[in-house]
């Protein structure tokens, strides 16, 4: 899943013990993420990603200035999430 994708980065700030505020970005494009929501909730997406990265490196999440998730390209996560909530119905 995207864990992947932000480990590195996530790796750094740890290393250097920032207290800057990390924010995950996930891109909402349809190659990207947008696919996979249509289909999924974004609560889903968030506790899947903080699950992947409690299980490959528990001490990240404890020791990062964790301030949640962003979203980018508003438009495909807004296309997304009505596919989603129509899918439901």
């Amino acid at each position: 899943m995207s864990f992947s994708t932000a480990k590195s980065s996530l790796n750094h700030l740890y290393k250097i013990n920032s207290k800057v505020k990390a924010s995950i970005l996930f891109s909402t494009r349809m190659d990207q993420l947008g696919y996979w929501l249509k289909f999924e909730s974004i609560g889903n997406c968030e506790s899947q990603f903080i699950k992947e990265m409690n299980i490959k490196n528990i001490n990240l999440k404890k020791n990062l200035n964790f301030d949640g998730f962003t979203y980018h390209t508003y438009s495909f996560l807004e296309k997304s999430i009505s596919y989603f909530s129509y899918s439901k119905n």
